[in-house]
This record gives structure tokens, sequence and C-alpha cells, in this order.
């Protein structure tokens, strides 16, 4: 008899786990994809990382030659920092590779049609709404349903400020191949370029500013009269998981943790997860392991963003004064950035730096980003 797991839920988040399953379960494996399908996707579009391409291209035989077109995609060569200091700066992806931007409400029509096609034995897609995972009859379960809504297991992390969204979008095809990341005076905005729209999001502390004050500012970059903007805002807290498996279930994505969307950087953790999730399944990792390495993970992605933060920005404002006081203070505490630190300098006077351990980028991508915010952290 089959061993069965099931993914509950059809997000990127989701998705990118059944694509994962399916290529690296063998057939001695059966992987269930539910969803209900009156639950509608964020429509926002999506920044995204290599990993997720990755998963693409072994799950449905994705390349961009072919697909970009149909599943609505555009290319993504990095995240482009505007306003965070005097010049902009790229901040490329991994090893000079490339990621998507994508439209939400079209990848789950496009890939889960693609996965039947490829893996007709080892999946199946049943629509169904799905309230408590210990009714389903399976052996295992990854549960991607989104937010969580009790919070009493998750760990809310401190100076993560950013907690609200205001999202506009041009019904006009985007022109750049990056996402945009301009600092303004009350946080950030992200631009995200896409075939049929190109969609700009205003993110900002509502308990720093108003709403009001949020649209008043966003309006007047996007020279769009308030009364005018999209009426499609989110509030979000930043949250991870405690531990992320119990013996039969899984979490990931949001279910997992929600931090913003700063370069995409929780896309990395999706990976992350799948990878212990596959190790988890065919026993080669105890429990323990597997949520002690998924905290190592969401910690460094915790941490990475308040280096992003710590340098305050070219805005001298309550937010920016806020978020740089406490965002150093958490940095200084940091055992990842050290020890990506040490590794660093040990590599250096060794003569290898090509073989300092990731933080994030590859030691000479770290250096770059270090050197554009103005760090000394990872130079020679």
């Amino acid at each position: 008899m089959k061993k069965t797991v099931a993914v509950v839920g059809v997000g990127s988040a989701g998705l990118q786990t059944l694509c994962h399953l399916c290529t690296w379960l063998d057939n001695t494996w059966k992987i269930i994809s539910i969803h209900n399908p009156e639950i509608k996707a964020v429509g926002v579009g999506e920044s995204t990382q290599p990993p997720f391409l990755g998963a693409l291209r072994t799950g449905i035989d994705f390349n961009v030659y072919d697909h970009l077109a149909p599943m609505k995609a555009t290319i993504k060569v990095g995240s482009v920092f505007k306003k965070w200091r005097k010049h902009s700066f790229i901040n490329p992806l991994f090893a000079g590779s490339i990621a998507l931007h994508i439209d939400t409400n079209a990848i789950k029509d496009f890939i889960i049609p693609r996965l039947k096609e490829r893996w007709p034995v080892k999946l199946e897609v049943k629509e169904q709404d799905v309230q408590d995972l210990n009714a389903l009859d399976y052996d295992y379960i990854v549960d991607c349903r989104g937010y969580p809504t009790d919070f009493s297991e998750y760990i809310k992390p401190p100076a993560m400020l950013i907690n609200h969204a205001l999202i506009h979008s041009f019904k006009r095809p985007g022109t750049t191949n990056y996402t945009g990341q301009t600092a303004t005076k009350d946080g950030w905005m992200f631009d995200i370029p896409l075939p049929q729209r190109h969609t700009h999001g205003y993110l900002y502390c509502d308990k720093i500013t108003s709403q009001s004050e949020a649209k008043k500012n966003f309006s007047k970059i996007l020279k769009v009269p308030p009364s005018q903007l999209d009426k499609t805002e989110f509030s979000f807290p930043a949250y991870y998981a405690k531990t992320v498996f119990d013996g039969r279930i899984f979490k990931n994505g949001n279910r997992a943790f929600l931090f913003e969307p700063i370069s995409a950087l929780s896309l990395y953790i999706y990976n992350k997860i799948n990878q212990l999730v596959v190790s988890g399944l065919y026993r080669l990792i105890p429990p323990s392991a597997f949520n002690k390495d998924y905290l190592n993970a969401v910690e460094r992605t915790r941490d990475m963003i308040y280096y992003y933060y710590h340098g305050g920005s070219t805005f001298s404002s309550k937010f920016w004064k806020e978020a740089q006081t406490q965002t150093s203070k958490e940095l200084k505490k940091s055992e990842h950035l050290q020890k990506a630190i040490n590794d660093f300098r040990y590599h250096n006077a060794l003569g290898t730096p090509a073989a300092t351990p990731a933080w994030f980028y590859e030691s000479s991508s770290m250096k770059q980003l270090d050197k554009d915010f103005g760090y000394n952290y990872f130079q020679v």
C-alpha cells in the first residue's frame, strides 16, 4: 500500500511544495493536493526567489521561453533599493541566477494541470474545504492554508515594525526586470512588474503612521488622487511558529511564518521546509532536527531583515528612527550574523573566499551588498 501525504492549500507555498514533493518522492508515495476553490488568492502579484523557479523546472518542466507568457510572469534579476542610500543599488540573486514575478491569480490554473499531466500516477487533486486537519485520513499532511487563527504557539519577533500595506495597480505592463524597493518616510514601497499590470505596495507601521496619512503619501508618490487609489489593503503581523512538525503535520507558507516581503526572503524558507519535509518523510532526520533546522533558517531570515533596516535610510522620520534603533539592538544579539562575519573573515584570511558558507547570498554578493549599504561586516 502506498504512503500518502496531503498538501492543503494552493497558494505560492502550496504549489512550490507540490512541485517539490512530486519531484523528490518516489512512486511508493501518493501525493494529494487539496484546496477550497471558493478561497481566492491574494491577487497582488508576487516577487519570488530562484528556489521557486527551480521547483517549477523540476515539477512541471517549466522554462522561461515557452511558459513565461502563459503564466503571466516576468523575469526577475534582483531587488533594487532606492532611497535607502543616496545611490540606488541592486540586491542580486544568489550566484547570478534568475527568479520570477508572478500573478498570484494565474499560477494555480497554470501549474496544477501541468502537475497532473506530468505526475498522473503520483498526484491526485481534490477540491475540498478543510477545517480540521486531524479529520483527514492521510499518513502525513503539509498545512499551507495561510494565516493561523491562534498565535499561542508562535513567536512575534521584536523590531519588525511593518504591518500594513496599501496596494495600487496601473493597468499597463511593467517595464523592469527587478522588484523595486523604494524607501519612504513611512517605511518602503514595492513595485512588481507584470505583463498586464504594474503593482505598487505602500508598506508602513499603523502604530506610527495613520491610514489617512499613509494614503496621502502613497497618493503623492504615485501621482494618483487618494480617491482614485485601489481599495485593496492588508494588515499582517510578523510571526513564526515555534515548531513546524509534530510527527504527522508539517507547516509551510503563512501557516509556518510571515515576515514582510522585502527581497522575497521568505521563499527561501519555503524551499528549506520542503527539503526538510522530504528528509522527514524518508525518516532521514528526527522531528527534533527538523524543527531545529527550520528555526535556524527562519531566524537567519529575521536577522537578514534586521540587517537591511539597521543602517536607516535617507529619511530621518519617526518610523526610520524607531526601525533603526530597534533593529540595531536586535542585530547586536545575532549569533547568525556573527557566524557569517567570522566565516567571511576566516576564508578571506585563508585565501578561499569562494568557500565561505552563504548567509543568504554567496560571499561576493554579500560583500557588494554590504558595501552598498555602507556597513563594514563583509569587507576585507
